[in-house]
């Protein structure tokens, strides 16, 4: 069983919340974010793969290897779909920012693709498409940049999206 950067923070929120509520003091240790984790994933039948997961939940999908992101890149060529490539990094605060409403806008347009790269998980990658800032936006058609957005601004994400999308 496997539990990302991400789940961890969210318990260790969540048990910092619930402890403070009941006035404990506000330490805790990773054993118990463990044990919470461990005890949550076995309260279903089923564990879910990332990709599973992702493609549950429809959203944004974030690519952690070299082969998944290939594999996504593929897909949005064979599928002629607008892909939004939104390159980001854990420490950012400005992507924190404008994720959940990239996530709105994935759930808000299922015909455009929408991917995540943490540059610091795949450097390779971002070192390929020239990242230099975060967060910074790449909209491709079939295989081809067509623009990009450097920054956490919504309203030009929207409109490049607008722009490029199919009718």
């Amino acid at each position: 069983m496997h539990f990302s950067g991400d789940d961890v923070r969210f318990y260790s929120s969540k048990l910092a919340a619930s402890a403070a509520a009941v006035g404990i003091n506000q330490g805790i240790s990773f054993a118990c974010v463990v044990c919470i984790l461990y005890a949550d994933s076995s309260l279903s039948n089923k564990i879910y793969t990332k990709e599973e997961k992702m493609a549950e939940e429809g959203t944004v999908i974030s690519c952690h290897s070299l082969d998944a992101w290939n594999e996504q890149l593929q897909k949005g060529n064979d599928s002629k779909k607008l892909v939004v490539v939104d390159f980001t990094a854990s420490w950012c605060g400005p992507c924190r920012f404008i994720a959940p409403y990239l996530g709105e806008l994935a759930q808000m347009l299922p015909d455009v693709t929408f991917l995540k790269v943490d540059v610091d998980e795949l450097k390779s990658v971002a070192t390929d498409w020239a990242i230099e800032a975060m967060p910074t936006f790449m909209f491709l058609k079939e295989g081809k940049i067509v623009d990009k957005v450097v920054g956490a601004r919504k309203e030009e994400l929207q409109q490049k999206i607008a722009m490029h999308k199919p009718n």
